[in-house]
């Protein structure tokens, strides 16, 4: 929104926010999509101010995507995230809880709406990113990250001794 004040001349004043084009009673203009605005103050009397420009900012509340390159991981491994922010008004700025397993888990004065990050999560993890925009707008999405656990083997007797042109049978269990 803008509140235009005037001063000087004779009141009751009017106002512009499209150069002169239209005028109203009112010095508030409300609801108003981001971008520049050329602002004149009109006298009783027609005598206008010189045009003055205003920039909204603001373009709503931004908004993030999060996509993991695999949602699904072995335990020690990791992958990359996309991470997308549109809307708002950058640069943002971000935050990732929990932070653990991620890289970087925040980011300030970003740029770039389109970035990876790495996650390498000891077990099954929904994290939560928050996106800020310069005007301080925010909104959050989540993401998952499965972790497999990995496969053990296990002998019986534990150590076994095995005589050429013999078979033997080992079991493997666990992962997925």
């Amino acid at each position: 929104s803008i509140t235009i004040t005037g001063s000087g001349g004779t009141t009751p004043y009017q106002y512009s926010i499209n150069n002169g084009s239209s005028f109203q009673s009112s010095n508030s203009f409300t609801s108003l999509p981001a971008g520049t605005y050329q602002v004149v103050t009109k006298d009783s009397h027609n005598c206008t101010t010189s045009s003055t420009s205003v920039t909204v900012v603001g373009a709503g509340t931004p908004s993030a995507t999060a996509t993991p390159v695999s949602g699904t991981i072995c335990q020690n491994a990791s992958t990359n995230v996309n991470i997308t922010f549109s809307g708002g008004t950058s640069p943002y700025h971000y935050n990732i809880t929990p932070s653990t397993g991620i890289a970087p888990s925040s980011g300030v004065h970003v740029t770039n709406p389109n970035f990876s990050i790495s996650a390498n999560p000891t077990s099954t993890t929904t994290y939560t990113l928050t996106v800020y925009d310069t005007c301080n707008n925010f909104s959050t999405t989540n993401f998952t990250i499965n972790v497999n656990a990995l496969p053990t083997i296990v002998t019986n007797p534990s150590s076994i001794t095995v005589c050429d042109n013999a078979i033997t049978n080992i079991t493997a269990s666990g992962g997925n």
